[in-house]
């Protein structure tokens, strides 16, 4: 492992809450100064207090958090630009990255990327191969609900990768059709998705992405995780979804990731990024055009992520938690 490198996983039990830390010098273990059970109602405050942009309610509960997650490793952070985290229980539905260490979020300091499970980090961290051709699938013709700065991306893509790009966008961005470009796409690509998106807990293989119905209708079809799944992705190097709680799983299973991610890692596809509460149209629209240009200069996804959100955290438009700090990077394999 690289000496700018660690994993860092949080173990979640109702009176415990224990934290791993791998450096390449060795791991250490150590007990929270406060309970999973203590702090339970603080992510969920959190949870909650991030998805309003108005106030600056997040800053309590995630002070406490930090307190109990991050202040135990500090001095062993000092130096990692790379840090992989494995989330459990309720720490799965809050960005990692909005924690802060001397008054800085985490995000500043390091490249955040979470794995699927412990299971995932098989060897040294490697650098993904980038790719200059895609699939984009933004803005589906569907009735009073149309995402007009989605469309403002894919037009930005189409002049970053010209004829590289497959573009599907408005009444060509059905199921059907982001299938066949997916299914005819055996080099390499990535693939980004501007569209509603929607999370039943209750039923992840439900969840999913509105698209356009096709013949002429101005209905939504679901592309649900069930279709999802049964693509093979095993050439797509990075998804990006700009769509509403996508990025969302479910914290009831133990030490994995569940969820539309999920389904899209099992379908083969390498990176996710996707937003963990519903999102704003336009700021995610800068968020995602900025990622893709520096992308597109060859950067690994993870440092791009971390430098579209320092550019927003320093921005005075977008520099609230709720604009940025939801989308997150999931690997497959490390």
């Amino acid at each position: 492992m690289k000496a700018d490198t660690a994993v860092f996983s949080i173990y979640a039990q109702e009176n415990k809450l224990g934290l791993f830390l791998l450096t390449r010098d060795e791991l250490r273990y150590y007990d929270s100064p406060e309970s999973y059970q203590a702090i339970s109602s603080a992510i969920k405050e959190l949870q909650i207090t991030l998805t309003n942009p108005y106030y600056d309610f997040y800053r309590k509960p995630s002070q406490r958090l930090s307190k109990a997650v991050l202040k135990p490793v500090q001095k062993y952070l000092q130096g990692i630009t790379t840090l992989l985290y494995c989330p459990d229980g309720l720490f799965s539905a809050i960005p990692l990255g909005v924690l802060q260490l001397e008054n800085h979020y985490l995000t500043e300091q390091t490249a955040i990327v979470r794995v699927a499970s412990l299971r995932s980090i098989t060897q040294i961290p490697r650098k993904q191969k980038l790719t200059k051709r895609g699939i984009s699938c933004v803005d589906p013709a569907i009735a009073h609900a149309r995402l007009p700065f989605q469309g403002d991306t894919g037009k930005l893509l189409e002049q970053l990768f010209h004829e590289d790009l497959k573009a599907l966008t408005a009444e060509q961005c059905t199921p059907a059709k982001l299938e066949m470009a997916i299914n005819n796409s055996k080099d390499a690509s990535f693939l980004h998705i501007g569209a509603h998106g929607v999370y039943y807990l209750q039923d992840p293989m439900r969840s999913g992405i509105y698209l356009s119905a096709g013949d002429h209708s101005d209905s939504g079809a679901l592309w649900d995780a069930n279709a999802i799944g049964a693509i093979d992705m095993s050439h797509i190097e990075l998804v990006t979804l700009a769509s509403c709680k996508t990025g969302l799983i479910d914290s009831s299973f133990s030490r994995d990731i569940f969820g539309i991610q999920r389904t899209l890692l099992f379908s083969g596809a390498q990176a996710v990024i996707a937003p963990l509460w519903s999102v704003d149209d336009q700021a995610t629209s800068t968020l995602i055009q900025q990622f893709y240009q520096a992308y597109e200069l060859n950067r690994q996804p993870e440092q791009s992520l971390k430098n579209v959100q320092q550019q927003l955290i320093n921005s005075e438009q977008y520099s609230h938690p709720f604009f940025w700090a939801g989308f997150v990077l999931t690997r497959a394999m490390i």
